[in-house]
Order: C-alpha cells, then structure tokens, then sequence
C-alpha cells in the first residue's frame, strides 16, 4: 500500500503480483491479483490490470470479489475504447448479479453503480433513450441521485429536450446551493 502511495506503481504491481504467487489462500491470491489490476487500471496500463484479472479469474473468484474483477475487465475495455464489450461485460454481471453474489446479499449501492457504468456507456454510445430509463431510476439512489441527474441533462440535451435539460440542471444548482449553505451554517455554529 505504501509503494502505491509513493506512485511506484511498476513496483506495487510486482509486489502483488508476487504476493498472489506466493499465497497458498486461493482468495487472498485474488484479493492480490485485483489491487494489481486496480493499480494499472489507475496508472492507466488496461492491457496489464486485464492479465491481472484474467489470473484472478482462473481462481474463480466468488462474491465481491468476482464482481470487481469483472468490473476491471469491463473498465479495462474502456479504457481501451472497446465500450461494446465494456457494456457486455457490464449487462452480463448485472444480469447475474445474485449468482455471483449467492449467499453473500449484494449491497444496493454496487447494484445502482454498475446501472450508472451502463447508462454512461450507453449514453457515450449515442443510445440516449437507453440511458434515460436508467439515469430516471437512479435518481431514486441518494448516493448517485446528482450524478445521474447531471447525465440525465445531458441525455436531455442530446436529444434537444433542451427546456427539460436546463430545468434539471437548475434544480441540480439549487439542491448544492442549498447543500453548501447548510454546511457553512453548520460550521458558523
């Protein structure tokens, strides 16, 4: 962790790498292959976190888990601008979701992420209308509600709904308006 820190990140790979070889624990050899793969997913290095991930599959990975590791691969496609094998890596997690999860209960919040990483590759995608019924839903998620709001404006926009698109982004403005001057009153206190 601390050689991730410093932003030796050729180092820090090796040293994960090393420690999954090392490991006889077959999750703890997953764990190690995924910070690796996360570490060059950060440093921008997609043809090595997917090498990483793809060891850590052959391990067969449960759980959480699983889920991260698929969600490098799909990240790893991306960066990479391969967004339909991204989106088909991201649509086949979500439509297994409770398998690869099984007794463990998936936290919600992952759920609506992983619709969130689908809608934006969709509406990068031009499929607008696809991403709107997703951004809607998720504007019911407290912890993703702005986010999707602001890509719902922009779904709006695209599809020159622009009176929608505007009040949207002014309610967003006001809702931070309203957030901000809370804390600094709070902080007056």
């Amino acid at each position: 962790l601390c050689l991730r820190e410093k932003g030796e990140t050729g180092t820090a790979m090796l040293s994960f790498r090393l420690s999954a070889k090392m490991t006889p624990d077959a999750r703890r050899r997953v764990q190690a292959l995924r910070r690796e793969a996360e570490i060059a997913l950060a440093a921008g290095l997609p043809f090595k976190a997917m090498t990483a991930a793809r060891i850590a599959i052959a391990t067969k990975p449960t759980g959480r888990d699983a889920f991260a590791i698929d969600r490098i691969l799909a990240e790893a496609h991306q960066q990479l601008g391969l967004d339909e094998r991204a989106l088909e890596i991201l649509e086949g997690l979500a439509g297994r979701i409770d398998k690869v999860f099984g007794d463990e209960s998936p936290d919600p919040d992952l759920a609506a992420e992983l619709l969130d990483d689908i809608g934006e590759l969709r509406y990068r995608r031009g499929e607008s209308e696809d991403a709107v019924i997703l951004f809607r839903a998720l504007r019911e998620n407290p912890a993703l509600a702005r986010r999707a709001g602001y890509m719902l404006a922009l779904c709006y926009h695209r599809q020159e709904r622009h009176a929608e698109a505007i009040r949207l982004l002014d309610d967003l403005l006001l809702a931070a308006a309203e957030a901000a001057t809370r804390v600094i009153t709070d902080a007056a206190r």
